[in-house]
């Protein structure tokens, strides 16, 4: 079956500021929430990108910056706004207005347990080095897999002058931070690069159904391969690809609503986002990120 709905490539901001939006609506869609509390994979998406921000903002100056760990100190600012404080021997990251935008996050809600217990490290966790605190004393934390490493992947998706294997690299090493099982680091590496097919002129359903055919098993895997199913059936139908985010979202679904929340944003832009459902930080957060990375990331 063709599909009637097939939207044409936004501008780099409005794709980065519907992606954000997007997540955050599908999120409080899945947990009931009427968007007066912030959801914790939506606000770790934002604090994560505005990490790259950072090394964005240093290389525009005229400095070399390692990317990767300004992904980490977005991370660790995320980590402050949930926990009031960093992990102890954690660096202490430099202030950021994104993150003063998201305030205190103690009352976020939803999302990959994961992510919080992961990044609760005092060092930057790597692919095949994990230094998550618990796993000295619990082995298998090492390789916790989870639907956890997805948005943040997908939004690292949007550089669409970077590489594939850059993209893949920064999905990758993102997702180490607080997942170590190597299946979990695959399917955001694959996350990423879906939404670049997409953000550089794939048609989209082709490219949706080609990341369905990926091998690799694993909830992460699983949670990508249910929030882009339900993307497909949403634009087959000639609907808008955030109805497939509502859809997941009716089945309370989180993890698929998010995949589908952020690939639909992305695709339409925020008009297209039910703006109801997205916290006041979370929309004062993705405005001022939108405007400092977006234009940077493409076209």
């Amino acid at each position: 079956m063709s599909n009637a709905f097939s939207p044409a490539p936004l501008p780099s901001r409005e794709a980065l500021h519907g992606l954000l939006l997007g997540t955050a609506a599908a999120s409080a869609a899945a947990r009931g929430s009427d968007g007066s509390r912030p959801g914790a994979e939506a606000t770790l998406q934002v604090a994560l990108l505005d990490g790259l921000a950072d090394a964005v903002e240093w290389a525009q100056a005229g400095v070399g910056a390692d990317d990767v760990a300004c992904l980490w100190l977005g991370a660790l600012r995320w980590v402050k706004a949930v926990d009031g404080a960093v992990p102890d021997g954690a660096p202490e990251p430099p202030s950021r207005g994104v993150a003063s935008a998201l305030g205190a996050l103690a009352d976020a809600e939803g999302g990959d347990a994961q992510n919080l217990a992961g990044l609760r490290s005092p060092e930057m966790s790597q692919p095949h080095r994990p230094f998550n605190r618990p796993a000295a004393t619990v082995p298998e934390l090492a390789s916790t897999d989870g639907p956890g490493v997805l948005a943040r992947a997908l939004g690292l998706g949007l550089l669409e002058h970077a590489t594939e294997e850059d993209v893949r690299r920064l999905a990758t090493w993102s997702a180490a931070f607080s997942h170590g099982a190597p299946a979990a680091h695959a399917a955001a590496a694959d996350a990423a690069v879906l939404m670049r097919a997409l953000r550089t002129g794939a048609e989209p359903v082709a490219a949706l159904r080609e990341s369905l055919a990926a091998p690799s098993e694993g909830e992460a895997r699983e949670a990508l391969r249910r929030g882009v199913g339900h993307v497909i059936t949403a634009l087959e139908a000639g609907s808008s690809p955030f109805s497939g985010a509502l859809a997941a979202a009716g089945e309370h679904d989180e993890a698929a609503a998010i995949v589908a929340g952020a690939l639909a944003g992305a695709l339409t832009g925020p008009s297209q986002v039910p703006a109801a459902r997205v916290s006041d930080a979370e929309n004062a957060a993705a405005l001022l990120l939108a405007d400092s990375l977006g234009p940077a990331l493409g076209s």
